[in-house]
């Protein structure tokens, strides 16, 4: 996968959810989701995000449109550090042609 514009976005206060799914919502849109597709990725996107924010605070998110060439997706993947500081990452990846959500941590 080609990633063809990629966001760095900040997890530390309320605020900062709403950001982030006001951003992936909008590129969600952008690459022509539909309305179905468009709310399960921002809500899950708000999702993880709160779970960075309650448990692992401060942390970041990465929001990237991609593409394999025939379809465009979005890849979000928060960035977060457990107890012990080792990097810990969750990809989520939604494929608007398959309108698969695929998790793997």
């Amino acid at each position: 996968m080609l990633a063809l514009s990629r966001d760095e976005l900040n997890i530390g206060t309320e605020d900062d959810l709403f950001r982030i799914r006001r951003h992936v919502g909008k590129a969600a849109r952008a690459q022509a989701f539909d309305l179905f597709a468009t709310a399960a990725i921002t809500t899950a996107t708000a999702e993880l995000a709160r779970h960075v924010l309650l448990h692992a605070r401060p942390g970041t998110a990465t929001v990237e449109v991609i593409s394999d060439g025939d379809r465009n997706g979005l890849r979000v993947k928060p960035h977060l550090r457990l107890f012990n500081n080792d990097p810990f990452d969750v990809l989520l990846l939604d494929d608007l042609a398959r309108r698969q959500e695929v998790i793997e941590a």
